[in-house]
């Protein structure tokens, strides 16, 4: 949401975000603190959301495994990491004992210990595993990796398993290199792409979704395209499509004129897309780094699983980038009925 109170699609977060469990433990936290004590009744104002239920995530997981492979089965779930990448250790405490309070076969896996076979399928430590929810960047640190032609040698026996359909993949290829590609949206963007949608659709791509673009040299506007983002840099900001947690953003207005024609040089055909810049909307939050309250910049999160909103979140920060690996924190939200 920007100043003037508009609202728009910034990017798709599609690889699973832990939130899904802490909007619910951070909800139960805040209902708790001496400031909401006697000021709200939280179980008459407050319209509830689907993911306030901390098992909600982990059930729907379940239901769709069990009524993709029309079983009533639960599957054994791994939360995968690898030596590389080391992932919230809140996350997945918070999965290990959401899991095992629902009686539900969960742990954690090492991704260069996995074994797989076709007749066993991919297991961990004699441990089968019907799903997995990887935590794992297999990009081997570089964006740059999604345009090669090389894999990570640790990851070839849990890829193996997802080609021949041993194991079910939250955060899987698709959700990984396509959804979450920030490029996905100067695709909707584009006019010559407008065929391949409804009318409602083409409705809703027109309202949300924030001018994007790819610079490619052998687009036929590309001359025009460059021009116009080469001398209004206020209006624009560059990001990394593959990027996450705050990184590879160059935000026009923070930078020179000299560093954004250098930057922009980068971007043609490499792995970028070029927006047009929202400053989000100014409020006071209550800092828990000073323990004041500051002006930060906030950005509103819809939840969807299933193709159905069940909750939301807020992220704000004291700079531009809104996200908690830049300076920023998570907020929650409560719908209040009137």
């Amino acid at each position: 949401m920007d100043e003037n109170g508009n609202h728009g699609i910034l990017e798709f977060n599609t690889n699973s975000p832990g939130s899904l469990f802490l909007t619910s433990i951070a909800r139960t936290i805040y209902e708790k603190l001496p400031c909401f004590q006697g000021k709200f009744d939280f179980s008459k104002k407050v319209v509830p959301q689907l993911i306030d239920d901390e098992e909600y995530f982990l059930e729907y997981l379940i239901s769709f495994y069990q009524r993709v492979k029309q079983t009533i089965k639960k599957p054994s779930i791994a939360y995968l990491i690898s030596k590389e990448y080391i992932s919230s250790i809140l996350d997945r405490d918070i999965f290990l004992e959401i899991g095992k309070r629902m009686g539900l076969d969960v742990f954690v896996a090492d991704i260069s210990d996995l074994e797989y076979s076709k007749e066993v399928g991919l297991s961990y430590q004699g441990q089968t595993i019907d799903f997995v929810w990887s935590k794992v960047l297999i990009r081997l640190g570089s964006e740059n990796m999604f345009y090669s032609n090389e894999l990570n040698v640790e990851s070839n026996k849990y890829f193996q398993a997802i080609k021949d359909g041993k194991v079910f993949s939250l955060n899987s290829f698709h959700s990984s290199f396509v959804s979450e590609n920030k490029k996905t949206l100067a695709l909707l963007y584009d006019k010559r792409f407008s065929h391949l949608f409804n009318n409602c659709q083409l409705e809703a791509i027109k309202q949300l979704v924030i001018p994007s673009y790819v610079l490619h040299s052998k687009d036929p506007n590309y001359y025009d395209l460059k021009s116009k983002v080469l001398s209004n840099k206020d209006l624009y900001v560059i990001k990394g499509s593959l990027s996450g947690r705050g990184k590879s953003i160059f935000i026009g207005c923070e930078m020179t004129q000299e560093e954004w024609e250098k930057k922009l040089e980068e971007v043609v055909d490499g792995p970028f897309m070029i927006q047009k810049f929202v400053k989000s909307k100014v409020s006071q939050v209550l800092s828990p780094f000073s323990r004041n309250y500051e002006e930060m910049v906030t950005t509103f999160g819809i939840y969807l699983l299933g193709g159905k909103t069940c909750g939301n979140m807020i992220r704000s920060s004291p700079n531009l980038i809104t996200n908690i690996h830049s300076s920023g924190l998570f907020q929650n939200f409560f719908v209040m009925e009137e």
